[in-house]
């Protein structure tokens, strides 16, 4: 019996990697050409690894895991978050972040559905961020250091500020830390 849970789980981890490298497919044919091509050439994780990384981002992370406390994100240096009514308004925040992680290797996960992460240059990642976020699925984009010092996260939810209504009702958060 053992012995057939255990081939049912190695199954499913390979049937997990196979839908995440399809969905890695067809995520760099929606991405423009020049994108297209250097993030086809970027090394990147699938699941069980990815799982691993994900479960060390809710440690810091507000937009990861809603149970966390607060003022655990205060400990974090330079953390910030932010909510937004309009799309520019978070490119623009990015935007004015500083060159000091650009230089290191990061994690790339743009949140569509069984998607890989991907090893990239943060430098890359942020300079490269208005074109990517924009091709991820509902503008939910992680960009992470590899030892998690740095990060930049985008996410949204249904709703409107008082002060800035969208009439669109989405509201865009940003979160980061690092800087």
């Amino acid at each position: 019996m053992n012995e057939l849970s255990d081939r049912k789980k190695r199954l499913n981890e390979k049937l997990n990697i196979a839908q995440q490298k399809i969905v890695r497919t067809d995520y760099i044919k929606k991405l423009p050409i020049d994108l297209n091509n250097q993030i086809s050439d970027m090394s990147f994780i699938t699941s069980p690894e990815k799982e691993m990384v994900l479960k060390k981002l809710s440690n810091y992370s507000k937009l990861f895991n809603l149970n966390k406390e607060d003022n655990v994100k205060l400990t974090l240096d330079g953390y910030f978050y932010k909510e937004y009514s309009w799309t520019n308004q978070v490119i623009q925040e990015v935007s004015k972040l500083d060159h000091r992680h650009d230089t290191e290797e990061a994690y790339y996960l743009p949140f569509s559905e069984n998607s890989p992460i991907y090893i990239v240059k943060f430098g890359w990642a942020k300079e490269n961020f208005s074109r990517l976020w924009d091709t991820s699925s509902n503008y939910d984009v992680c960009i992470v250091s590899l030892d998690f010092s740095a990060a930049i996260i985008t996410s949204h939810y249904g709703g409107y500020l008082c002060d800035d209504p969208n009439p669109d009702e989405v509201v865009y958060e940003i979160e980061s830390w690092g800087y």
